[in-house]
């Protein structure tokens, strides 16, 4: 009676999770006091035996159900936020404040699924990582409104709903049936809220939810109105509604968005049907019938020339599959010829909007169709330049460095200033071992002194657009393969004119700087390069160094050393090149052959491990191999997943509510785990960690993975080998063994 009647009364509060603590620890003193083993068997038989009974009539539904479902529980009441709490508090932010409540689990989703996609139960050990990549997922919106976002609440696991109705913002209760009344009192709610509203019918953490947010049901903000609503608002109403559900805001699917187009084109609205074309372009940069449809919505607005432009860009990508053809080349012929019979110049718009449909095709690999867009614009007038300069970046990615040469010379016989193009004819000419060519070029790049306009021309912001780089003058990567160049060429001083102008535009990049630091050491400024080469192992992040070979950072303390012992501090520079030796093993012989590093007579350490480095770059690299037949080579995630943590690298797309297991998420979360262990393991090498560390570390790694294996376990054990092979690798660089019993024993 001690025990049952203190679980009698928690019961009736109701709390049935320290009832049971209760039962718990009363079952464990009795035991303790030494009663007989067989009252225990009795006891746990006859409660086995009656699991039933107490399932269908002494749980609650809510009890009986750990996932509710919006589509099993019945839609209470509909709640609109008071506008005082709402005015001026976007959808994020009261979403915001709902995942943050202590009443209501954070786990929420969007409107993409019509029921709770989480796995559940979600594992203690789950990552914060993966679990914010799950959130992210989740929190996907379809492309019709409204927009919403569902939480169920901690005990009673009723669904929250918020929706947003053109800046309305609304909530949804669903919840099974309670039989305690619950009135609780909201002190400093608005005026507003001292209109009866049923709180007494909802659960209590439903309603600690609600006050909150305080908020009327439907009945309660009609008596609150102060006057009627006017005549002419009734009317005005379905045309709002119909103006919000119009909106392509939030629609993502290209099909759709091209037919509210062409609705908008007949009506004559040319604005609203070019945005929305535009919008269709980002998720479907390569659908010849958008292309066809802005062409068409151009020629209607008189802009011939963007007509133009649009119409062969879809001409170009729809030859190969035979759609539309003719519909096509009618319209092209059409506005080619009124263009040829007017001699209409192109604006700066036209020739934006041609760089931007080139450099589209450019970075998708679409080369031909480069080639055919730039061949018709040259017929007309314009940037002849231009134009080549595309033809010659087709012909160069395509492997012809003899006929990208042609177009990059004809292009400079037009725009002898043209920065690009002389760049470019240097690469094509080193390609073809011309290196007097080569140097030849690259020498056009440095104007003399004073002949260098302050801000480029108008033609070369529209050839840097068309590489795709945001730098005034010339892309980053092709800074660097000048400076490799010009090194080769022995010319050091001009190299490093070019990293001094590299650096004014990103300061803290590490490669810069490194290059930086190795150029002023070949010209004998050591305590120029100490400095820069200081600023590079600052700014240097472990993705760098696992997806480089060599170790950037073995480099780096390479010429530190050299630059310390130039400077006469030789115990400095002995620590730099012994940690440049440990992280590079593979460049001992390059060091005893130099004549300035032999006169360091101390011994270096061998590394502890010497493959680990090497390793843990080839996992990085490698990665874990991906099954889905469209993925692309995502290496690169492995290492700087771990630093974007959270960010993950999921679809744009809306999810839909598929099974239990989404294939694509499960794999991102694994590639970002594998990431953080990666880098992890790095810094244990370079801080020679103990034993236990590194124990430790592949430890937490592999709960980590095993609790995502508790949500997935289809996805991980098709993947169970490449993980496997994964973590002993990593065992093996930090050299330590891997416990992985997890992976055979069942999930």
């Amino acid at each position: 009676m001690l025990i049952v009647l203190p679980i009698s009364l928690v019961l009736l509060q109701p709390d049935l999770g320290t009832s049971v603590a209760i039962a718990f620890g009363g079952v464990v003193v009795m035991f303790l006091a030494g009663l007989p083993l067989w009252w225990f068997l009795l006891a746990g038989g006859t409660g086995i035996a009656a699991m039933p009974l107490v399932y269908f009539f002494a749980l609650r539904p809510y009890q009986q159900s750990k996932m509710p479902s919006r589509l099993q529980l019945p839609l209470v009441q509909r709640r609109f936020v008071d506008p005082s709490e709402s005015l001026g508090a976007s959808f994020t932010e009261v979403v915001t404040r709902l995942a943050a409540h202590p009443a209501v689990e954070p786990t929420g989703w969007g409107s993409a699924y019509p029921d709770d996609p989480w796995p559940r139960p979600l594992p203690a050990d789950l990552p914060a990582a993966t679990l914010a990549l799950f959130q992210q997922r989740y929190a996907a919106q379809s492309g019709d409104p409204p927009r919403s976002m569902t939480f169920v609440t901690r005990w009673s696991r009723s669904l929250v709903t918020l929706e947003d109705h053109a800046g309305a913002l609304v909530l949804a209760i669903a919840h099974a049936p309670v039989a305690a009344a619950v009135a609780p009192r909201a002190p400093g709610q608005s005026e507003t809220t001292s209109v009866p509203a049923p709180l007494a019918e909802l659960p209590a953490d439903v309603v600690w939810a609600v006050l909150g947010l305080p908020s009327l049901w439907a009945e309660g903000l009609q008596t609150c109105l102060q006057q009627p609503l006017p005549a002419l608002l009734p009317a005005r109403l379905p045309q709002a509604a119909d103006e919000a559900s119009g909106s392509s805001a939030a629609i993502m699917d290209p099909v759709i968005l091209q037919e509210r187009a062409e609705v908008a084109l007949r009506s004559g609205d040319l604005a609203a049907a070019t945005q929305l074309l535009e919008r269709a372009l980002e998720f479907a940069p390569l659908a010849s019938s958008v292309y066809l449809a802005r062409a068409r919505v151009g020629a209607v607005a008189g802009r011939q020339w963007s007509a133009l432009i649009d119409v062969t860009t879809a001409l170009a990508l729809a030859r190969r599959q035979g759609l539309r053809l003719q519909e096509m080349q009618s319209l092209q012929t059409a506005v080619h010829a009124q263009l040829t019979t007017e001699s209409v110049p192109p604006t700066a718009a036209s020739e934006l909007h041609a760089v931007a449909n080139l450099g589209t095709l450019l970075r998708a690999g679409r080369l031909r169709e480069v080639e055919e867009v730039a061949e018709l614009l040259l017929t007309l007038p314009g940037r002849a330049a231009l134009w080549w300069l595309a033809i010659g970046l087709a012909r160069q990615q395509r492997g012809r460095w003899e006929r990208a040469s042609e177009a990059f010379a004809v292009a400079l016989a037009s725009a002898p200033q043209l920065r690009a193009a002389h760049f470019l004819l240097g690469e094509c000419r080193r390609e073809l071992g011309d290196l007097d060519g080569a140097r030849h070029a690259f020498a056009q790049l440095d104007p003399p002194p004073g002949e260098r306009p302050a801000h480029p021309s108008l033609l070369e912001v529209y050839a840097d657009e068309l590489l795709g780089s945001q730098a005034p003058w010339e892309a980053r990567e092709h800074a660097f393969a000048r400076v490799q160049l010009l090194r080769e060429l022995g010319h050091p001083a001009q190299a490093l004119a070019v990293t001094t102008d590299l650096l004014q535009r990103e300061p803290a990049a590490a490669d810069a700087l490194l290059a930086h630091g190795i150029l002023l050491v070949e010209l004998a400024q050591p305590a120029a390069a100490l400095a820069a080469l200081d600023r590079g192992l600052t700014a240097l992040r472990p993705a760098e160094r696992l997806l480089s070979e060599p170790d950037p950072l073995g480099t780096l303390q390479l010429y530190r050393a050299i630059a310390l012992l130039s400077i006469g501090h030789r115990d400095a520079a002995e620590v730099a090149l012994r940690h440049a030796l440990r992280l590079s093993p593979e460049r001992a012989a390059e060091v005893a052959a130099d004549p300035q590093l032999a006169t360091l007579t101390t011994p270096i350490a061998a590394p502890p491990s010497p493959a680990g480095y090497a390793v843990l770059r080839r996992l990085a690299r490698a990665g874990l191999a991906d099954p889905r037949p469209s993925a692309s080579d995502e290496s690169e995630d492995l290492a700087v997943g771990a630093e974007t943590a959270g960010s993950g690298e999921a679809s744009d797309r809306p999810a839909t509510a598929g099974p239990r297991e989404d294939e694509e998420l499960i794999w991102t979360a694994l590639r970002g785990q594998v990431g953080e262990l990666l880098v992890a393991a790095l810094a244990a090498l370079d801080a020679n960690a103990e034993v236990d560390s590194r124990r430790e570390l592949l430890a937490r790694a592999a709960r980590g993975l095993a609790a995502l294996r508790q949500l997935a376990p289809q996805t991980i054990a098709a993947h169970a080998q490449a993980v496997r092979a994964m973590l002993q690798a990593t065992a093996a660089a930090l050299g330590v063994t891997a416990a992985l019993d997890w992976l055979d024993a069942a999930p």
